[in-house]
Order: C-alpha cells, then structure tokens, then sequence
C-alpha cells in the first residue's frame, strides 16, 4: 500500500492500493465513524411528473462517514458501507447510505479522529515485501496450487488426475502421466495460475514424478521468465504444499516470506506454554493485565480480533501499551495455519518481559 500522505496530527491518511493484501491492511486500520472520500459510481434518480425513475450510473468523488465494512480475502475486494457527508449537490444524497467498493488501483483519502500508534505499525507491515510465492504440487493422484503471501498460504486450485494406468506391455507409467501434466501445464495454467506478482515459483512431486516434470518444463520452456524451483516431496496435492511449508531442510528457500516469521513467534509461543515459565498470557483477560503492566514483549493476535466490535476499544488500548513498554506486535491471518493456533488460545496471547503475579 502506498502512502501518498499521512498527517498524523491531523488524522489524516491518503493512500493507494497497489496490490490485493493491501485491501487486508485497509482493513485492519479502519474504524467506524472514519471519513473515507474516494471516486465511486452512484445510480442517479431522475425526477419526472410521475415520480422518479432510475437514470444511469455516475462516476462522482464522495465521503462518507463510516458504518460497517467488510473485506472478502478470496473475492479481493473490500467494502466500506457508511453515510454520505459530501457529495455534488445535484445529486441530492447527503444523508443516505452508500458503499465504496475498494479494489487495486483506488485512491482513498482517510481523516481519523486520532490515528493510534499501532496504525503506524500497520501501515510498515503494509509497505515492507515479502517474497510471494507459487507451490505447484503434483502427486500420483491429485494437483494442488498454493499462493504464499503475507496473508499466509491460500490453496486455490485442487484436480484429480486422471490418468489410464492400463498400459501396453513395456510402456512406461511415466508416458501415462506426461499427457494429463503436459495438458495441465498448456491448457490449465492460464485459467488458474496467476504469476504476474509471484517472486518465485516451487513445485514439489514425488520421486516419480519429478524427473518428468523437470523434463516437460524445460522442453517446453514453461515459466522462463520465474524464479523455479522444483522439491522431491513424499506425497503431492495439498498434502505436499503443507509437508514443504513444515520441512526443517527446507527453510531457507522460505527465509523471506512472513510464513517463516509468523512460524518462529508462534513456535516461541508454545515453547513458554510447554515451560510453564509464566512468560506468557493468554487470552484477552490475561493479555489486558499484562499490558497494564507494561509487561508485553511480543503482543500476537488474530485479524479477527480487529473486528470484534464489542472489544475494540480494549484492543487498542492494549496495542498502544504494547507499543509504549517497545514490545512487538504480530498480526496474523485467521485464515493461516498458525491463525488456526492461536485460535484456540482464544485469538490472542503474548510473551512477557517478565512473570506476573505467583
């Protein structure tokens, strides 16, 4: 996400949206009551004798005051529902609702009646790169395509092979395989493979299948213009995206994708719980003590968190804590595999500088 200005004296943001995530981070930073101003489309009403009729969509530049907003990950699109407080006055719409669809490529101008210290936190996260990366894995059975990015691992695409394992005596098993893969590679990979914003791409087969892969990628000159990478996993499909996302020897070629970090936090995590050091809090009743303390070393909670209504307030003041005792904070998608985790700690814990109470 792009800041084009930000004044936070003010409360006062402008920003574009460059890539899907950043609709996430949008997200995370807006708050009901906020002053959102962008270009939209609004139906105009055209008032005849008879009563008004619907005219044809406008492109116009509004604000609104902020209502409720919904991001959808898997559509990539994020809606801000809110009343009109500015608009041109032909149209006559002050006071009625309207919603902002926000997609790549929309400007929108932000004015916040106090910009806490954690937005500046998200708003880093949103401008630092991590590498994004395709997970092609093709097993005896099944083909799966998996997208890692800051979000965590979002598996997009799942198809059965289907191959004619009767063969003529002395034909190769491989030959069996090579028409559906050759056929998945040319006539599938355009519907589903999206590679315009991928650093690199890994794909992970079994000992079978491998060499015939490497094979068929470089006679017909697939992905040329990509980092490649190709791994020998144990069993393919989703079940081989998720054994190299866990692989010890396998790390490096992950080092710069948020997955590693958000991995070794919650790793951390579970290491104080198994100690039973009482360097950790748990729960949001646990974690609001520890940062009244100013206790907190690692603050690490789900999305989710961020749209708890009834608990908004006591969320931020926690991360406004977090910030001023110079603990960390870790944002992680409820929708990844460590989002799961923390799920059943309540979406919410932290590691301590030091124990509190017995």
């Amino acid at each position: 996400m792009k800041l084009l200005e930000y004044d936070k004296s003010k409360g006062f943001l402008k920003v574009l949206i460059e890539v899907p995530e950043d609709l996430y981070y949008l997200s995370l930073i807006l708050d009901k009551n906020d002053l959102v101003y962008s270009w939209t489309t609004r139906q105009i009403k055209i008032d005849k004798a008879e009563g008004s009729v619907r005219g044809e969509r406008k492109r116009v530049y509004l604000g609104i005051k902020v209502v409720t907003f919904d991001f959808h990950r898997f559509l990539r699109n994020l809606r801000i529902r809110g009343i009109v407080i500015d608009a041109p006055e032909y149209m006559h719409i002050k006071g009625s609702y309207h919603t902002l669809s926000v997609d790549v490529g929309s400007e929108l101008t932000i004015y916040k009646e106090r910009i806490f210290p954690f937005i500046d936190k998200i708003l880093r996260m949103s401008t630092s790169h991590y590498k994004k990366m395709l997970l092609i894995s093709i097993g005896d059975d099944e083909i799966s395509l998996g997208y890692l990015t800051p979000l965590g691992i979002e598996i997009s695409y799942t198809r059965y092979i289907s191959v004619d394992k009767k063969r003529e005596k002395g034909y190769s098993i491989l030959e069996t395989y090579r028409k559906s893969l050759i056929d998945f590679f040319e006539k599938k990979r355009e519907d589903v493979i999206r590679i315009e914003d991928i650093d690199e791409i890994v794909i992970a087969s079994t000992s079978l299948l491998l060499p015939l892969i490497k094979e068929i990628i470089r006679d017909k000159k697939y992905f040329q213009n990509k980092s490649l990478r190709t791994v020998q996993v144990s069993e393919g499909g989703k079940a081989g995206i998720y054994e190299i996302l866990r692989r010890e020897d396998l790390r490096q070629l992950f080092r710069n994708t948020r997955f590693i970090f958000e991995k070794r936090i919650i790793n951390d995590l579970f290491k104080h719980l198994i100690r039973e050091d009482g360097k950790v809090a748990v729960g949001l009743e646990e974690v609001c003590l520890a940062a009244e303390y100013r206790a907190i070393k690692t603050l690490i909670l789900n999305d989710i968190m961020f749209f708890d209504l009834e608990h908004r307030e006591e969320l931020k003041d926690i991360l406004d804590k977090t910030l001023e005792s110079s603990g960390d904070i870790v944002i992680i998608s409820r929708e990844s595999e460590h989002g799961k985790q923390l799920e059943g700690l309540g979406n919410i814990a932290a590691i301590l500088y030091f124990k509190i109470g017995n």
